[in-house]
């Protein structure tokens, strides 16, 4: 295979298409994310980065001239985490918590079906 230029353009020619497929999958991640959770307001995002490092020339001299160069790509993408309902929870010394799933903003507040006193009253 002959020479190409390095550029979005021809990011389909370099590692047999990987890198394009990758970020293809992770686009569609990200989209597919907005529509499981559109009420997340949160940017999700994909990047595409380019590492380039020059290739060392072993020489005598301290200003090295090289012509070649080796190149990597990384496919990173963020989605925001999920976080459910906070909830107060009650801490005891042993270690346990304790929640009141009715009430996520009082551990402590009682439920109609804790009121019963044995009784039956008509």
């Amino acid at each position: 295979m002959a020479r190409v230029k390095v550029g979005l353009a021809n990011l389909s020619d370099i590692d047999n298409g990987q890198i394009l497929a990758e970020f293809d999958t992770e686009l569609k991640r990200i989209v597919k994310d907005c529509l499981d959770r559109p009420g997340l307001a949160k940017a999700r995002k994909v990047t595409l980065t380019a590492i380039v490092e020059p290739d060392s020339i072993q020489g005598t001299s301290q200003a090295q001239i090289t012509d070649s160069a080796y190149i990597g790509f990384e496919v990173t993408s963020k989605i925001p985490s999920l976080r459910g309902k906070q909830y107060q929870v009650q801490v005891h010394g042993n270690g346990n918590i304790m929640v009141n799933p009715a009430s996520p903003d009082d551990v402590r507040q009682g439920t109609l079906d804790e009121l019963t006193d044995g009784s039956d009253s008509q």
